[in-house]
């Protein structure tokens, strides 16, 4: 009976861990390294945009575009030409459904800390930080290994 008592508990508890590490493998944590094209110095325009994104109307679809051009223009928030090494530092707001056509995507605003490659060739923190929207890990996997497989010849 303790034989059959202690298999279950071991049972149980290795569920409940292989739960739990599952749950982080598709979640973003904080340490987590990402590569990111867009960035702004502060969280404000990537709120408003989404707040605007959420609202689903025509009207704050042109007018989430129209605060993003203007930030790029006056230099709060930037595009890279290449994909920029990040780590993920604090998570700030979640969205709910922020994807236009897959609603059950999430947006989720990060505090990430650049990175540069050092001259070992390892990429290094910079100590800037910035404001970042990224999709939830899920889509965010799903797209990259989609391009992956666009690129392939």
């Amino acid at each position: 009976m303790k034989t059959i008592l202690k298999s279950l508990v071991v049972g149980i508890l290795l569920f409940f861990i292989s739960t739990i590490a599952n749950a982080q493998m598709h979640t973003w944590m904080e340490g987590d390294k990402v590569r990111i094209l867009v960035c702004c110095s502060e969280p404000d325009i990537l709120i408003k945009t989404a707040r605007l994104t959420l609202e689903g109307t025509s009207e704050s679809t042109i007018e989430s575009s129209e605060v993003w051009e203007k930030a790029l223009k006056d230099g709060d928030c930037w595009a890279f030409p290449y994909r920029v090494p990040v780590t993920l530092h604090e998570l700030i707001d979640i969205y709910p459904g922020l994807h236009p056509n897959f609603h059950w995507v999430r947006g989720e605003l990060w505090k990430v800390e650049l990175m540069i490659k050092g001259s070992t060739g390892d990429f290094e923190s910079t100590g800037q930080f910035v404001y970042v929207g990224l999709y939830d890990k899920p889509y965010s996997e799903y797209l990259h290994n989609k391009k992956k497989q666009e690129i392939k010849i």
